[in-house]
């Protein structure tokens, strides 16, 4: 591949400022694609070239020799320029070794540390980017362990456990320029491997965050209200330190609310050490009753619990954003994880798991009846769908008394003057699902509102095919109006539109496109309706 010199300046400038910093890393996990997998997809540089040549060839040049030359010469220029790296690329050093920074004691001469979120590629298959869309890696690439370290080959005699060798020619690339990168840690990855929808379990939410500070919140994690003002997540769901102002949190039947503050736990160091964090909210989840956490009731293998969040069905799968749920039976944890702090199972290829999106999310175990939170999901093997890929739960039961220490609010039985939805029969939900397309730009759910009804309260949530992006929109009237009761026109896919002593009767909501494509889940709840 041709490089500018202005570039290739650049690069060199970046990897010789690059600092080594040492700080304990975790035991890394690095995964290969199959190069099955692999789907060469041109860049969109790339893609306008070959639309400028095709247009070029399409000329006709049978009655002027000369403007024929001119057009060759216009397409091979348009060949021959080269394909600028995405920025903050780097060039790693040829005959490299990679290992974790941590299994070594002194580094030598040298070596600089590897930023998360990045994958290296071999120099040659740069242009030939990945199919964003399905987030895949051209061949001989790989995700770079987390806590990385680049040594030269010949600066040590005996490599540290798991090195790798890097190809020559090697760079290494932001993860989220191919449409991988989740803001989370890159060993590790969370989502739901089903596609059993839900809109029950009204007190788990999404976590947004808008990590540019443009005010697009995308879908980051999964977080459980535990108390009226208090959220459960997991504490790499902010190994950015967002300000809170950059965080929200979604209740499909509670709204959008703003974070205004939040704790990590301070043992947390890396996934899955003491994952769990924080979110206090700007005010009340009113209408939804908070998650009961588990004190003391230790979870054994063998025990069937239930999972549930907002991430997508699988690494190839870009359906962040739609709440799912599924089961799983758990299992002893491996030698490298601590069974005392940690709830573990395996993917046997059937059933259903978490992977990347479902972050923070809860795994709750039968009690008493009822439900309770034992499990945050934390991380797992990188192929969460693959057979026989694991995943860690922080067990709750061992961080009880920090939650509980630490909540600004912790399982009050009634947020608000709103009655509860699952457990009081005038508050009542149901909804609904579509997919949304160039073809299929709005459609529209019609519903009834019963008399006495104090607030009606519609929510979208959609498909976030991150990097790119979806914008749907949510208008709510009734039939005999000529004019939206409600209209909310985020710049994302999540809306919500409350509104107060709804007329009884027919009413209808419409989901509209703006951009993008995908599934999206439409959730209706009516508070305080007469009996």
């Amino acid at each position: 591949m041709k490089t500018s010199q202005s570039f290739q300046l650049f690069l060199e400038a970046l990897y010789s400022a690059i600092l080594f910093v040492g700080i304990a890393g975790c035991l890394p996990i690095v995964r290969i694609p199959d190069p099955s997998e692999s789907v060469p997809l041109q860049s969109a540089e790339q893609y306008e070239r070959n639309e400028a040549t095709k247009a070029l060839e399409q000329v006709d040049t049978s009655n002027d020799p000369n403007l024929a030359v001119i057009l060759e010469q216009a397409k091979s220029e348009l060949v021959d320029t080269p394909i600028a790296l995405p920025e903050n690329s780097i060039i790693l050093p040829k005959d490299s070794i990679l290992f974790p920074r941590d299994s070594v004691g002194v580094l030598p001469e040298g070596s600089f540390e590897l930023p998360k979120g990045f994958f290296v590629f071999p120099e040659e298959s740069i242009g030939v980017l990945p199919e964003g869309s399905l987030g895949i890696l051209p061949e001989g690439s790989f995700e770079l362990p987390r806590d990385s370290i680049v040594v030269p080959k010949d600066s040590i005699e005996v490599l540290p456990e798991q090195a790798i060798v890097l190809p020559q020619d090697s760079i290494a690339v932001p993860g989220e320029t191919i449409g991988t990168g989740q803001g989370e840690e890159n060993t590790i990855v969370e989502e739901i491997v089903s596609n059993l929808l839900t809109i029950d379990l009204p007190a788990v939410g999404a976590l947004l965050y808008d990590p540019l500070g443009t005010g697009y919140f995308e879908t980051y994690c999964t977080a459980t209200l535990i108390g009226c003002d208090t959220v459960l997540t997991a504490a790499h769901c902010l190994s950015d330190n967002p300000q809170p102002q950059q965080l929200l949190y979604y209740s499909p039947n509670g709204g959008l609310f703003h974070v205004i503050d939040y704790r990590k736990h301070p043992d947390f160091s890396h996934v899955p050490n003491a994952d769990l964090a924080l979110l206090r909210l700007a005010q009340t989840v009113d209408g939804v009753r908070p998650e009961p956490i588990n004190y003391d009731q230790h979870v054994e293998s063998g025990s069937q619990g239930m999972i549930v969040g907002f991430g997508n069905t699988g690494s190839a799968h870009l359906d962040f954003g739609i709440k799912r749920y599924g089961k799983v039976t758990t299992s002893n944890c491996s030698h490298s994880f601590s069974d005392e702090n940690l709830i573990c199972w395996k993917f046997l290829a059937e059933g259903e798991t978490t992977c990347r999106g479902d972050s923070g999310g809860p795994f709750f175990y039968p009690y008493l009846g009822g439900r309770q939170i034992s499990g945050v999901t934390s991380g797992g093997t990188p192929d969460c769908a693959a057979n026989g890929s694991s995943t860690v739960d922080v067990r709750v039961s061992r961080y009880a008394d920090w939650i509980r220490a630490n909540s600004w609010s912790l399982e009050t039985e009634r947020c608000g003057q709103l009655p509860l939805v699952e457990n009081d029969v005038t508050a009542t939900f149901h909804g609904a699902g579509g997919v949304l397309s160039k073809d299929v730009p709005q459609v529209r759910h019609d519903f009834d509102v019963a008399p006495g009804t104090r607030l009606l309260r519609v929510a979208l949530n959609g498909e976030d095919p991150q990097p790119w992006h979806n914008d749907f929109n949510l208008y709510v009237t009734t039939p005999d109006r000529n004019n939206f009761v409600c209209v909310s026109k985020n710049a994302w896919q999540y809306e919500v539109c409350d509104i107060p002593n709804p007329t009884p009767g027919p009413w209808f909501a419409i989901v509209n496109r703006v951009s993008g494509e995908g599934g999206y889940q439409i959730i209706m709840t009516t508070f305080g309706a007469d009996e």
